[in-house]
Parts: structure tokens; C-alpha cells; sequence
């Protein structure tokens, strides 16, 4: 996302909004209307520095999922680690409804807190069967987590991943193909079942 349109640059212009000033991005995040709002959280995935941080996290109980998501993305690009607890916020708040987004941090980034949270997360998605999102075209919320989970399957929560991963097991038919064919070609813990 290094290099917007020139329509997303000209967008922001045309709003009095500059594309190279953070602080004129930052404003733009207090605005309602829901497209410059977005571009200028996108523009400071590249722009911003930890000043922009408050702003971002304000933007995460924007209206519009989009705004949402990319400012989860902006904060992860800019804080790197240094905001787990935001990720792991935005993942157990059932107002923040883009889960996929914060899995996908907390799994980057590796935080073990998350592991209760994830498996809580889990349970919640397969229970139910139903068409998955893919990350990257090829990653569910479900493979992310399970990635995630992979980390830590031999430390202090092995019982509970272990258990995780039997429940999994247990729910096959409620995953999708492409996550079954994902799961047993990356954890040698699943196997198909007929």
C-alpha cells in the first residue's frame, strides 16, 4: 500500500487535506465522510509515526468495517509488537466485528496472552458452518488461528491447545475444503476425515 492512486492522493487534496503532512491526515480522521476518512487512514499506514496512534485507535469504532480494518492495519505498521493489547482488544470486543483483522495481527506478532482468546474465537466460528473470508487468498480466520496457535502448542498452554485441536478435529465437516486441505497439509495434528 506503499503508493495510493493518484485519484486517493488527489481526493485528499481536493479536501484540504495534505497527503505528505501527518497531522493534516490525522485531522482528516476526525471527518464523517466515510471515503476521506478511509484514504486518510490508508495514507498513514505510510505517513504516520506513533503520533497518529490515538487517532488510528479512535478509527477502530469508526461506523464503516473498512475504516476499521485499516486502521487495525496502520497501527500494526506503525506500532509493530508495541500495540498487542489492541489487537487483543479489538478481538474480544463484540463491537469490533472485523475478528479476521485482529487474528491475523495477534498471529504476526505472537503474543501468547491471545492464546485464551483465539481458542474462545474458535469455538465461536465452528460452531457454526459457514463461508469463510481468506486472508491473503489463501488463509481463513480459522488457519490464522490455528498458525497462531502452532506456537505455543508445546509451552504452558499445550493441554489447552491440544484440546483446541481435538475440538477442531471434532467440527471437520463445519470447515471448509480449502481450510481442511491448509490444516492437514501444515499441522501434522489434523487428518482428514471421511
Amino acid at each position: 500500500m506503499s503508493e495510493l492512486s493518484d485519484f486517493t492522493v488527489d481526493f485528499l487534496i481536493q479536501n484540504g487535506i495534505d497527503p505528505n503532512n501527518e497531522v493534516s491526515l490525522v485531522t482528516a480522521l476526525t471527518g464523517q465522510e466515510k471515503l476521506l476518512v478511509h484514504f486518510a487512514v490508508v495514507r498513514l499506514m505510510d505517513k504516520g509515526t506513533l503520533f497518529s496512534l490515538p487517532a488510528l485507535k479512535k478509527a477502530l469504532h469508526y461506523p464503516a468495517s473498512d475504516v476499521k480494518i485499516s486502521a487495525l492495519h496502520a497501527i500494526a505498521k506503525i506500532a509493530k509488537d508495541g500495540e498487542q493489547e489492541t489487537y487483543l482488544a479489538a478481538l474480544n470486543d463484540p463491537k469490533y466485528p472485523e475478528k479476521m483483522t485482529a487474528i491475523s495481527q495477534i498471529e504476526k506478532f505472537n503474543d501468547v496472552r491471545a492464546v485464551p482468546s483465539v481458542i474462545e474465537r474458535l469455538r465461536k466460528i465452528l460452531s457454526r458452518k459457514r463461508l469463510r473470508v481468506y486472508f491473503d487468498g489463501h488463509e481463513s480466520e480459522v488457519t490464522l488461528a490455528v498458525k497462531y496457535l502452532a506456537q505455543f502448542k508445546t509451552g504452558e498452554n499445550a493441554d489447552l491447545i491440544r484440546k483446541t485441536y481435538a475440538m477442531i478435529q471434532e467440527k471437520w465437516p463445519n470447515l471448509e475444503l480449502l481450510e481442511q486441505q491448509r490444516l492437514v497439509e501444515s499441522h501434522t495434528e489434523f487428518r482428514p476425515v471421511k
